[in-house]
């Protein structure tokens, strides 16, 4: 399904880490149940009950750290929606939280044109 740039800032927290391991390249693994996200190889990544990136740091800086691993244009399309969510001023950025930072990535897989597969 395609979302609009509306809908996804205004999607509650399980939405979006939902949103957000689609956007990393992850599906529901057949393995344990499907209780943990997984790489396009089948190598699980987190448990879904952990995967919250919208609520806590770690699992936000997972998805940022996967920005910088794609590289190029992705980190620009990053920087440039964080920019829009928190402010213009690098401090500002430095303090997103963790909300703000999975929204940016989302929206940042979306301009890309695909995931972080």
């Amino acid at each position: 399904m395609t979302y609009t740039r509306e809908q996804i800032l205004n999607m509650h927290n399980a939405e979006l880490d939902k949103l957000a391991a689609q956007a990393m390249g992850w599906k529901r693994s057949e393995k344990w149940g499907g209780s943990y996200w997984a790489d396009k190889d089948g190598c699980n990544r987190w448990e879904v009950q952990w995967w919250e990136p919208s609520l806590y740091i770690e699992p936000a800086m997972a998805l940022e750290e996967r920005i910088k691993q794609i590289g190029g244009l992705m980190i620009g399309y990053y920087m440039t929606e964080l920019q829009l969510l928190c402010g213009n001023n690098g401090f500002d950025m430095v303090h997103a939280t963790p909300e703000q930072r999975t929204k940016a990535a989302i929206l940042a897989m979306m301009e890309s044109g695909g995931t972080g597969e």
